[in-house]
């Protein structure tokens, strides 16, 4: 019996892989559900856990914060659409905390109007377009009005209070 040279059996064992034909294999559709369970368990996680939910709530005034400077330094059309975009998200993750009796959510954010107050103070009035979660095709277009103080830097807020009075309903979003 004749034995190949060491160098032989390892070149053959280290031979290149083709990894695209290996990921062929498994289904677009498996991936696809795979990818909603771990966005199911991701949100079963976030929605069970106070810290969690405080956490992205930071994460989303801080982004609503710099897009709020960034805005009032160079106001045009795009900064505008991306403060809608912010303010929608924070409070949408506001309201999941708020004290209501049912968790609502918000689907969009217009007609902001900003008006100086102090040097890094404003007043918002908005309308929003809320809705319970219970009940995603009920959305009700209301107004929305309070103070932003944004810190010095811009980074994030000091401090904010909005008020929204959805079907008899007065909802407080703060950060004092």
């Amino acid at each position: 019996m004749a034995f190949a040279p060491s160098s032989l059996i390892l070149a053959n064992y280290f031979l290149p892989v083709n990894w695209a034909l290996c990921f062929q294999v498994a289904s677009g559709e498996a991936l696809n559900m795979n990818y909603e369970f771990n966005s199911d368990r991701y949100f079963e996680k976030l929605y069970s856990s106070k810290l969690r939910l405080s956490r992205r709530i930071l994460r989303m005034e801080r982004q609503a914060s710099l897009t709020l400077s960034s805005y009032l330094n160079e106001s045009n059309n795009q900064n505008y659409q991306r403060l809608a975009s912010d303010l929608e998200w924070l409070f949408s993750w506001k309201l999941k905390k708020a004290n209501a009796p049912e968790p609502y959510w918000c689907d969009g954010v217009e007609d902001i109007v900003l008006k100086r107050t102090g040097k890094y103070e404003f007043q918002l009035t908005a309308m929003i377009w809320i809705g319970p979660e219970s009940n995603v095709d009920t959305l009700n277009k209301v107004k929305i009005s309070g103070n932003v103080a944004l810190k010095p830097s811009g980074k994030c807020f000091k401090r904010y209070y909005f008020k929204i009075t959805y079907n008899n309903d007065s909802l407080v979003l703060k950060k004092t």
